[in-house]
């Protein structure tokens, strides 16, 4: 399968590699859309803290099921939207509100494999099923349309601190 990696800073390769399988709880996905946010660029640049060279990147999609692995209900063809971030269900803070507050949370290219290939493995638990109807390109629009600021900004042009 074909697979974009970040060699370097502002350097990617497509490389080939064998198509992974899925574990227990996981779902091996064919990728149809991957959208490039904030995180990304700012890898792209150098200037992520958890994802650097060289790493696949991508965390917002959606794909088609292609087959599932133990201990999951997905049936093969199923259409899904893959989730940003997967929480690990024991620490504290979820009962504080939504996953993202999770301490010991794993994005895709940031603790589980990035979705920037042609298929991937993903816990079942961060795929969530699309209505029929619903193209796949519009569907990582969502995300990224709260992070376009992140993207299209240079981080080093604005303050750190409120009133600096």
């Amino acid at each position: 399968m074909r697979t974009a990696v970040l060699r370097h800073v502002a350097g990617f390769e497509i490389e080939e590699c064998a198509a992974p399988r899925p574990g227990d709880g996981g779902v091996l996905v064919e990728m149809w859309a991957v959208g490039t946010c904030g995180s990304d660029v700012a890898a792209f640049r150098g200037r992520h803290p958890l994802r650097a060279p060289p790493v696949v990147l991508g965390h917002q999609g959606a794909g088609r099921v292609v087959e599932a692995g133990t201990d999951t209900a997905l049936p093969a063809g199923a259409r899904v939207a893959v989730l940003p971030l997967v929480s690990c269900r024991r620490c504290g803070r979820l009962e504080q509100g939504p996953s993202h507050l999770c301490a010991h949370r794993r994005s895709s290219g940031a603790g589980l494999p990035g979705i920037l290939s042609r298929y991937v493995v993903v816990p079942q638990r961060a795929l969530v099923p699309l209505a029929d109807g619903l193209a796949y390109g519009p569907v990582d629009l969502f995300d990224r349309a709260a992070g376009r600021t992140f993207a299209t900004a240079d981080p080093t042009d604005h303050p750190r601190e409120p009133g600096t």
